[in-house]
């Protein structure tokens, strides 16, 4: 029985030997056939150009290989390799083209995948890629406003440049909602236009994400879509100190200050507390956007641990936002009599 325990591990690992050995063989067949290129790069080049390069495919093999066609997987890349046998120690050539008139971007990347009879022999591919060198330059690429005071408009201008020797122009400008643009030159003799981009008040949103559409005479690219982002702020002030802690007050006493630093145009419209025991007074330049807030204890308040939330009511250009102080502390009515 041990015996022939040892005789079936020693069959199966033989097996398995043989199993990896035959693996390593498959992934370390090579292909009989050898490209000149792997990649082609045509570089930056112009859209209306149909820039040409040649590609040779040699066999290595001790095989004839039949060539049937190429699969390319974008229409802006051309062949003219036709179905032909590579004999041994042969070598044929063929010609990539690429035809950008209808192609809408401007990074070209595409792939050539060789075909052959024989679907066990390995067929390198040829990687394509280009760069557009585009009719219009738009800059910039993306309106992006940064911060905008939330309830105000914002507005930045774009300008659009292309070739002297083409008529390549923007025919027109489509708005999205939240933005607006005007095409402030068109004319066919300028080298550039601009397009003033505006952002329309807005005193809910947080952020904007949108786009403009800039319409063209151009065959490749009747529409560009250009993003439009911004950030909305509201009212920008800095209180201090936002907490007045005090110590054993007798009632009616001053507890403290509270300043409200903002921008010109900045005023405190209200102040309410959570506590009947607080008096507040509010004296302002407005001018600087520059209050002061004094907080008072009432003479009716009562000893002990003592808590309460002042709620400032703010305005400025139309805005209206709230913040919030507080004032902590207790009071002895004893020190009435002191």
């Amino acid at each position: 029985m041990q015996i022939a325990l040892k005789t079936t591990i020693c069959a199966i690992a033989i097996l398995g030997c043989t199993w990896v050995a035959s693996a390593l063989d498959d992934a370390s067949i090579k292909s009989p056939i050898e490209l000149s290129n792997a990649s082609l790069d045509f570089g930056i080049v112009d859209p209306h150009e149909t820039p040409e390069k040649t590609i040779t495919i040699s066999n290595r093999g001790s095989s004839p290989v039949k060539l049937l066609g190429a699969r390319i997987t974008c229409e802006c890349t051309q062949t003219d390799l036709k179905p032909s046998t590579i004999r041994p120690g042969e070598s044929i050539s063929f010609n990539v083209t690429l035809n950008l008139v209808d192609y809408p971007s401007d990074r070209v990347r595409s792939r050539i995948d060789l075909t052959v009879d024989d679907e066990s022999v390995p067929i390198p591919t040829v990687e394509v890629s280009a760069d557009i060198r585009p009719e219009l330059v738009i800059e910039p690429p993306i309106v992006d406003f940064g911060n905008v005071r939330s309830g105000q408009p914002a507005t930045e201008t774009m300008k659009i440049s292309r070739d002297t020797h083409a008529r390549y122009r923007i025919v027109s400008v489509e708005n999205t909602s939240g933005v607006m643009a005007v095409l402030e030159s068109s004319g066919d003799k300028d080298t550039q236009q601009f397009v003033r981009v505006t952002l329309l008040p807005n005193k809910d949103a947080r952020r904007y994400n949108g786009s403009i559409t800039l319409l063209t005479n151009i065959h490749r690219k009747p529409a560009i879509s250009v993003p439009v982002r911004a950030r909305f702020v509201g009212i920008e002030c800095v209180i201090s100190p936002p907490v007045i802690v005090f110590r054993e007050l007798p009632p009616g006493a001053f507890v403290g200050s509270i300043s409200v630093l903002g921008q010109s145009g900045l005023r405190i419209a209200s102040v309410e507390s959570d506590s009947q025991y607080l008096t507040t007074e509010v004296s302002a330049d407005k001018k600087l956007g520059k209050h002061a807030l004094k907080i008072a204890l009432t003479p009716d308040t009562p000893s002990g641990e003592f808590s309460a939330r002042l709620t400032l009511t703010l305005r400025e250009n139309g805005l209206i936002e709230t913040r919030y102080a507080v004032v902590t502390g207790s009071v002895d009515r004893k020190l009435l009599s002191w």
